[in-house]
């Protein structure tokens, strides 16, 4: 029975226990998470698009203007708004808004527009559906319109006609026509031959 005793014996000793390595990965500590990509950039907003500025209030879109220092004559006819910086002498007629503006002058024997708006110097009758007369507006001449409105300080040398309907005359007087001439045309006759003159007597 040695094999017995051999396993009982207290003195013999315990080999000790195997240690188990730990893992690759243990031994490396924590996986760092994945590395991602930066987020794409944002492409940039494509620019505003690029519009002409809206015109001045006072000169709305359309208008015709005769610029400061511009001397202008005849009979001014149309449609669409005029403004008026410089100088027009001679008649208007215009189917649309004449405007004087401060500093210009018209000066006609007959201004006829849709609509008149005068802010500088104005000499003639004016015929105007609306007629409105600013704070250094200065109007020579009698007003004939529908609707006249004047601001502080404005100036009228003249009758104002107030009518409820008014018809403008937008185009200039033609001229009459020539009169026909209905006398009939003389008619084409030769001349009468001329009689033969007997030949004077011969005394004896």
């Amino acid at each position: 029975m040695s094999f017995l005793r051999k396993a009982f014996r207290k003195d013999e000793e315990v080999p000790p226990p195997i240690q188990r390595r730990p893992p690759a990965a243990e031994a490396r500590g924590p996986t760092a998470p994945p590395a991602t990509p930066p987020p794409a950039a944002e492409p940039a907003p494509a620019p505003p698009p690029v519009t002409a500025p809206p015109p001045p209030a006072d000169r709305p879109a359309g208008t015709s203007t005769l610029a400061a220092g511009v001397t202008g004559q005849g009979t001014l006819t149309g449609r669409g708004t005029v403004r008026v910086e410089g100088v027009w002498q001679g008649e208007v007629r215009l189917d649309g808004t004449l405007v004087v503006a401060p500093g210009g002058r018209v000066e006609g024997p007959a201004i006829v527009a849709r609509r008149v708006v005068v802010e500088g110097l104005l000499r003639g009758p004016v015929q105007a559906e609306y007629v409105e007369i600013g704070a250094t507006g200065r109007v020579w001449g009698d007003v004939v319109t529908t609707a006249f409105v004047t601001r502080e300080g404005a100036f009228l040398r003249g009758q104002v006609r107030m009518e409820e309907r008014l018809d403008l005359p937008l185009t200039a007087a033609e001229p009459p026509p020539a009169p026909a001439d209905d006398a009939p045309a003389p008619a084409d006759t030769a001349p009468a031959p001329a009689e033969p003159v007997p030949p004077p007597e011969e005394g004896p």
